[in-house]
């Protein structure tokens, strides 16, 4: 294709007064919950009954159980009675995936699904909102989570999701940062509020302790209740400059679990491996290889060429 010329084309923007709905007003990042999933009997065929739920976005996933089935009422929630919380990005062109999952030699099997489309959904609002379930067969559940109006095939019942949506990002959103230096940072920044949090509640909790009762020394107390975890021992230690050996747990097993899941928070605060300078040179120099690799990556990729634009007040 070849260019005839160029032509130059003057536009005015002028501004008008739109009032938008609420559910149009949302974050495009959030975390959503799913609290519970619940069904009358009647709704839904016997061979759906007693099933787990997989419930997905573009990032995370999770899973829900059958908690209870009586009266002709059925209840699906997390682990422990928990809600199940997934990130979410671009969330007004996604969708909440809630598949049926039969378990069998091989891969599971999903009989039947429900999908539900995020721009619906209102920020910050407890909802029940009731979706249709289909039948899994063939292609239907691809072209479902592929395109908003679009005929899936077969409905087989109903099902009632009550869920909140919480805008903005978190910890759920941690598997961005991988690739993205922005969210990484943003991640980051979220950590170490999350610390300075903990930080405080442990030390007026401490403080509280101290006052209630002043007869008795703090490690007894930390001993005796079993509150306080080797994460918060090591946060206190780190404040308060003594990292004696009776602050250990007893458990080595115990405490490495919570130093991997932890390691972090630590290594922020020069603890653990990073206390000392080899282990923080070496960490600064795979940073730096990661971020000239990056460079390279993006300066070897095609950009589209954009067009000087001249503006006018």
């Amino acid at each position: 294709m070849f260019s005839c010329g160029r032509i130059r084309i003057s536009l005015v923007f002028r501004s008008v007064e739109l009032h938008l709905p609420t559910r149009s007003l949302g974050w495009d990042y959030g975390t959503i919950e799913i609290q519970r999933v619940t069904s009358r009997s009647k709704d839904l065929p016997d061979a759906l009954h007693g099933l787990r739920l997989k419930l997905r976005t573009s990032i995370n996933r999770g899973k829900m159980f059958l908690a209870s089935e009586n009266e002709g009422q059925m209840h699906w929630q997390g682990k422990r009675d928990q809600s199940v919380r997934l990130a979410v990005q671009q969330r007004y062109r996604s969708c909440l995936v809630v598949e049926f999952r039969k378990n069998r030699l091989g891969l599971d099997q999903t009989p039947a699904f429900a999908v539900l489309w995020l721009q619906n959904v209102i920020d910050e609002q407890q909802q029940a909102i009731s979706l249709p379930v289909f039948s899994g067969e063939g292609s239907n559940l691809k072209r479902a989570e592929s395109n908003y109006f679009c005929d899936v095939g077969q409905q087989m019942g109903s099902i009632t999701v009550t869920l909140k949506f919480w805008r903005g990002m978190g910890r759920y959103h941690r598997r961005l940062a991988g690739n993205n230096p922005n969210v990484k940072d943003v991640m980051e920044i979220l950590d170490t509020a999350m610390d300075n949090r903990e930080v405080q509640s442990t030390m007026a909790e401490r403080r509280g302790t101290d006052e209630d009762s002043s007869s008795s020394d703090s490690s007894d107390f930390e001993e005796g209740s079993g509150r306080a975890s080797g994460f918060r021992k090591e946060l206190k230690a780190t404040f308060s400059g003594d990292k004696g050996a009776e602050e250990m747990g007893n458990n080595p097993l115990k405490d490495f679990q919570e130093y991997n899941d932890h390691s972090e928070q630590l290594h922020r605060h020069h603890r653990g491996l990073m206390q000392w300078k080899g282990a923080r040179t070496a960490k600064w120099m795979k940073t730096r290889l990661e971020d000239g690799k990056d460079k390279i990556a993006n300066s070897l990729k095609h950009h589209d060429r954009i067009p000087g634009i001249e503006t006018e007040v």
